[in-house]
């Protein structure tokens, strides 16, 4: 396993957690994302107390440029990726 830094652009709900709109993790790489998504939830919680991964988070989605990422994906190359929260609209 090798260090990375993955950047990942928050959307929607989740660019509140950053004034930049991105968050930057130190991670090994190649990582399951169901891995990802609790470091990620752990590092939004550090900085915002009232963060509550059981709501919204639980069913975002993380992609890459090209795809939404499956539950079982795994992280392989330190490529951005996104947070994207569910969406409705009409």
């Amino acid at each position: 396993m090798t260090k990375h830094i993955l950047k990942l652009e928050l959307f929607g709900a989740f660019r509140r957690y950053s004034d930049t709109g991105f968050m930057e993790l130190e991670v090994d790489l190649p990582l399951p994302l169901k891995t990802l998504r609790v470091l990620v939830a752990e590092a939004i919680a550090a900085q915002n107390p009232g963060f509550k991964p059981e709501g919204l988070f639980r069913v975002t989605a993380f992609a890459t440029r090209d795809e939404i990422l499956r539950a079982d994906a795994i992280i392989d190359k330190p490529a951005g990726l996104a947070l994207i929260p569910p969406v409705s609209g009409g």
